[in-house]
């Protein structure tokens, strides 16, 4: 198992730097989507998750918090949306999702999550207007 971090990130101790790879800033998202078993963002605020929207049109499977608005696009079958203070439930979550046969699931099932911006943008204002 590998957690890659990509954005601002920490330094990554000695001890861990085997398994966790802090990448910084990336340009072509798509390639790491693609190359993941599933995203994790744990988010404690978010409106609405832009990585998380990106992860699900490149078919990647999702671990989020019901703190990132777009929570509301990730279904049991794409993924999990656990409470932001909840760690041992996102653990679990990710753990499942570390399971290749889960993952694959979630892959296929993201896959569908598939849409245009336009789509997207319909999704959105239709949540905040029945919310």
């Amino acid at each position: 198992l590998h957690l890659v971090v990509v954005g601002a990130a920490p330094s990554v101790p000695g001890a861990l730097a085997e398994r966790v790879h802090a990448l910084g800033w990336v340009e072509d998202m798509p390639a790491l989507y693609h190359g993941a078993s599933f995203l994790l963002h744990p988010s404690r605020y978010d409106p609405c998750s832009l990585v998380v929207l990106e992860a699900l049109a490149c078919g990647l499977g999702v671990v989020t918090t019901r703190a990132d608005g777009a929570a509301q696009f990730v279904t049991p079958e794409r993924g999990a949306v656990v409470e932001a203070a909840d760690d041992p439930a996102l653990v679990a979550a990710c753990r499942r999702l570390c399971d290749p046969a889960e993952a694959a699931a979630a892959q296929a099932a993201a896959a569908g999550f598939c849409r245009t911006w336009e789509q997207v943008a319909r999704d959105l204002l239709e949540a905040a207007t029945s919310a």
